[in-house]
């Protein structure tokens, strides 16, 4: 048999005339098998790579995880899934066994690739304020490309944001070099290089932009702690000190800083016109927005200075008068008569008759359940609802408090917030609450007698405590036409990028009332200070709407804590004030200058 001449590309062969290349078509078939086998497997795993990676970046951590433990069961030297494995330990916080995952895809053949994404992760970890995080991302992410000047950018505000800052000054400059129009390039240098100068970061600031609190960067690495406003908000921004440990917005907001800055709803100029006003008196004084529940000053009585604390620890917890204790956000009184707003509201709603009750003869004290109930003093006959709140008479809103009965007293004070945990936080990316604590205000429960019931209607008992705080939400539900919103101190963290990456928006707590019956308390409260036992803090110019209060929280003193609470100007609310002095006399007397003061210097 004879051969045949068969050209081929480049190349001739020879095969038996009459035959089939059976070899050859079975050889180039397992050659094609093996190639498409490849091309899915490459293209399956880089898709399930690319799954897992979206997984992560939606916040399925465990997902994600899984995805990348189940790839990796198929091939344990697969570079891709140890990558991914790494990028779950970086997000856990383990940045060492990130590293070595690290070290090991790459020395398993890792290449750059758009299925994991080191400088897109990196990006995700500065937007939620997550420096550590995002610093090993961008160093990982330049180990994979070299060349790509947009990792510099990242790299850059990690390095600040960690406190290295000559680094990261570095890192901006490269990125400029490559790109010299990167607007956030340049105001990153700008802002790394004024650290570096002053070894310093601010990281919380009033609602203006005032700082205050800063940490500056120690030859060891560790970082100092200072405050600017010193003893003017000491409680509410708190410290980071040994001996005290962290407190008020330090406490909750430790995990963002360095890096991260934090602006509070407060208002230094407020808080110093509130600080002045309350004087050398003992207590707290709070106001806040009445629209969006913001809290613009929160004032202590006595204060410490923050910066000198860890060296007068001892000297400031010694005094007897408690500077430590935050009154305003964090301690509970005896709320007395201010509370008598919430008799009246419930009245208003209820649509109680007063032509039942009124008039009153407020001459002479009631005995109720073998116990005697007495007014502040004789008061003669109290002919309305509105001269009762004139002249604060405990014998008429008792009387009113009758009508309602306990369970209506009960279920009307809880309307308020009282026996609801107040959190002045902010939601975090990654669904991460940051809780900033004021301690909750205790409704009492049902009156079980006559005598005790007499007590609700007036804001008064052993088991009745509200903060400053909710006082002043009292007064602002009343502005508000009947809406109560939940109180803030958080306004918004924004990351080293200056980008806002959590806000608090204005949220409404509860509809107490009808704005119809906020409108005849509002009228109420302003007889009360115009003609009523307010009269001190009225306002030439300027229509205040408040109530007194005075109230006994220790029983074994004899001093009296004196309150008032307001709004104004009456006709378009811009504050709501709550002042306590602590020990120091009646409201009428001693807490109704003190509003007065501060709405002379706030309210044009």
């Amino acid at each position: 048999m004879s051969l045949s001449p068969l050209k081929t590309a480049g190349a001739t062969s020879y095969r038996r005339r009459g035959s089939f290349p059976w070899t050859g078509l079975l050889v180039t078939m397992a050659c094609l098998a093996a190639a498409l086998l490849a091309y899915h497997s490459f293209f399956g795993r880089h898709a399930a790579l690319l799954k897992a990676f979206k997984a992560w970046q939606a916040g399925q951590t465990e997902a994600a995880e899984a995805q990348f433990l189940a790839l990796q069961a198929t091939d344990p030297a697969d570079p891709g899934a140890v990558d991914g494995l790494g990028l779950i330990a970086n997000t856990r916080g383990d940045q060492a066994k990130a590293a070595e995952a690290y070290s090991r895809a790459l020395a398993l053949g890792l290449t750059s690739g758009k299925a994991l994404d080191h400088a897109r992760a990196g990006q995700d970890f500065v937007g939620r304020g997550e420096y550590k995080p995002a610093l090993a991302e961008f160093r990982h992410a330049l180990e994979l490309d070299p060349k790509d000047p947009s990792i510099q950018l990242g790299l850059g505000q990690s390095l600040q944001a960690t406190g290295d800052f000559a680094a990261s000054v570095d890192a901006y400059q490269r990125a400029l070099a490559a790109n010299p129009k990167d607007l956030a390039a340049q105001r990153g240098l700008e802002s790394a290089t004024r650290a570096k100068e002053q070894g310093a970061l601010y990281f919380i600031y009033d609602r203006n932009r005032q700082p205050l609190a800063r940490r500056t960067l120690q030859p060891d690495g560790s970082w100092l702690a200072s405050y600017p406003l010193e003893q003017f908000t000491a409680h509410v921004v708190g410290v980071d000190v040994p001996e005290q440990g962290k407190t008020g917005v330090e406490k909750a907001m430790g995990g963002l800083f360095p890096g991260n800055e934090v602006v509070l709803t407060l208002d230094a100029k407020v808080q110093r016109i509130a600080d002045k006003a309350l004087g050398w008196k003992k207590g707290a004084l709070v106001v806040v927005d009445p629209a969006t529940g913001e809290i613009l000053a929160a004032v202590n009585h006595p204060s410490y200075n923050p910066n000198t604390l860890a060296k007068d620890f001892r000297k400031v917890r010694a005094n007897k008068n408690q500077p430590l204790k935050d009154r305003a956000l964090g301690s509970l009184y005896e709320p007395g008569s201010i509370c008598k707003i919430i008799t009246a509201a419930a009245a208003l709603e209820s649509h109680v008759d007063m032509t039942a009750i009124f008039p009153v003869n407020a001459d002479h004290p009631l005995v109720l359940n073998g116990q005697t109930f007495w007014d502040w003093k004789k008061l003669g006959k109290i002919r309305s609802l509105k001269d009762a709140l004139d002249v604060s008479s405990n014998i008429a809103l008792a009387k009113v408090g009758f009508a309602l009965g306990a369970d209506q007293m009960h279920e009307w004070t809880n309307r308020f917030g009282f026996g609801t945990p107040e959190d002045l936080g902010i939601d975090m990316p990654g669904g991460k609450r940051l809780v900033v604590d004021s301690a909750t205000s205790l409704a009492p429960m049902p009156a079980d007698n006559q005598f005790a019931l007499a007590e609700r209607a007036c804001g008064l008992g052993e088991d009745y405590r509200i903060t400053p705080l909710r006082a002043a939400m009292l007064a602002a539900a009343v502005a508000n036409h009947g809406r109560l919103m939940r109180p803030r101190l958080i306004k918004e963290v924004r990351n080293i990028a200056g980008v806002a990456i959590a806000s608090n928006e204005p949220q409404l707590f509860r509809q107490v009332m009808s704005a119809e019956t906020a409108d005849k308390l509002k009228d109420y409260m302003i007889d009360t200070t115009e003609r009523g036992i307010g009269r001190k803090a009225r306002v030439a110019g300027v229509l205040v709407a408040g109530k007194t209060g005075t109230a006994r929280t220790n029983k074994k003193q004899k001093d009296l804590d004196a309150w008032f609470i307001c709004f104004a100007p009456a006709d378009k609310p811009q504050v709501a004030i709550a002042v306590l002095a602590e020990d120091e006399g009646k409201g009428m007397e001693v807490a109704a200058p003190i509003a007065r003061s501060v709405i002379q210097d706030l309210v044009q």
